[in-house]
């Protein structure tokens, strides 16, 4: 017994069961193609993530840098002063 009576406009249920299949098929290359650019996407944040945490890091290694500078200038800036006798 079929679930729909046979239609003389030719639906029947095979006709519903390949459409059904279509759009199955439609609907899951959909979704497959939206994984691939998830994980495209995944792999470019965790590029960008990379090369934030690198940035941070250089900027970070400068800053020392300066800092060492700053503080050894000061020490040579105080011994002039001393040896010309305008220590503070």
């Amino acid at each position: 017994m079929s679930i729909m009576p046979a239609d003389p406009d030719g639906i029947t249920n095979l006709v519903l069961l390949q459409h059904m299949q279509g759009m199955r098929s439609a609907i899951e290359t959909r979704l497959d193609r939206m994984d691939k650019r998830m994980n495209g996407m995944d792999q470019r944040f965790d590029g960008l993530a990379y090369q934030m945490t690198e940035g941070f890091r250089k900027v970070n290694d400068a800053l020392q840098r300066l800092y060492t500078h700053r503080v050894k200038m000061l020490g040579r800036i105080e011994h002039l002063e001393e040896v010309v006798g305008v220590a503070q």
